[in-house]
């Protein structure tokens, strides 16, 4: 886990690795970094403790948030967590869902079904049907 100064301009030449993901962290905000993946994929990230577990909150993907805008939201999760919530856990529960079927089924109300004909969802591959079993993390 690195330690860098992290500079807009600097963000998209941080090197990939060859497998797997590197986190590189701010010298200016501790606990805010920015993962890369081996594709090249980045997201913005933040670590803090919860009664004494490690947690980590992803903030946002870059390029789509610019580094400005993820310190600030790092700032506010590190403020909170500060306080003793617990951003990570909240976040989640925002989300509804807490199984794989779940989160299917809620990307499928919110996303899918508005953009597929009506036959498309009743298809053999549907999350209702044999194909996705319960899933808990």
């Amino acid at each position: 886990m690195p330690s860098v100064n992290l500079v807009a301009r600097a963000i998209g030449s941080l090197p990939a690795p060859a497998e797997g993901r590197v986190e590189f962290f701010d010298k200016a905000v501790p606990g805010f970094g920015l993962r890369v993946t081996s594709g090249g994929h980045r997201s913005w990230i933040c670590l803090y403790r919860h009664k004494g577990a490690k947690r980590r909150y992803t903030i946002g993907a870059y390029p789509q948030l610019g580094l400005a805008d993820a310190r600030e939201k790092a700032k506010e999760v590190l403020w909170r967590a500060g306080k003793g919530e617990d951003p990570a856990s909240e976040k989640k529960r925002e989300r509804g869902a807490e199984t794989f079927r779940e989160l299917a089924m809620l990307y499928l109300e919110q996303h899918a079904r508005a953009k597929k004909t009506h036959v498309a969802c009743r298809s053999q591959h549907h999350p209702q049907g044999p194909d996705i079993a319960l899933w808990r993390p």
